[in-house]
């Protein structure tokens, strides 16, 4: 897949994400297992902001912190909901996205590592060459030597008269 099309892909999915959590968000509000349990984790989170405030603040101890109203506490986990599912799919955009630079690294690694073994092997065959070749100079060299030497052996064990200027041999 070229990389204009995953990137589309990617920013339809973002495009969608926000309807969707909308939808998510709907469906959690009005579902009474799921409303009970939002308002909780809505009363929870209403704590863990008042007591960071206080920490950033300076104020240490711990205090008193009240319950906030069934509207408040919906509208907080409505807002957490919608959130969760925008950023859940992000994360995994950015997941698939990371997965995906990953898989094309490792596809570049063993490209660069078959391409050294095909050059290691051309070069293995051409020495390979070069050493039959020089082997067969080396066979070419021992003969010459060979015949060399017969004809030297053959000119120090023939007639004396045999030579260049016949007119001097006598």
């Amino acid at each position: 897949m070229s990389a204009l099309a995953i990137k589309l892909t990617a920013l339809a999915v973002k495009t969608v994400a926000k309807p969707l959590a909308k939808q998510v968000e709907t469906f959690a509000l009005t579902h009474p297992t799921t409303r009970q349990w939002l308002m909780r984790m809505a009363q929870g989170y209403h704590r863990l902001q008042i007591n960071v405030t206080r920490s950033v603040e300076g104020k240490e101890g711990k205090a008193f912190v009240g319950t906030i109203t069934d509207e408040k506490a919906m509208d907080t986990a409505s807002k957490l909901v919608s959130e969760t599912v925008v950023f859940s799919i992000a994360g995994v955009l950015v997941m698939w996205e990371y997965r995906k630079s990953v898989e094309k690294e490792n596809a570049k690694k063993e490209e660069k590592i078959r391409r050294a073994r095909q050059l290691e092997e051309e070069a293995t065959r051409e020495k390979l060459d070069t050493l039959r070749h020089l082997k067969s100079l080396a066979d070419r060299i021992e003969h010459i030597e060979s015949v060399v030497e017969d004809m030297k052996k053959e000119t120090h064990d023939g007639p004396k008269s045999r030579t260049a200027w016949p007119w001097l041999a006598r």
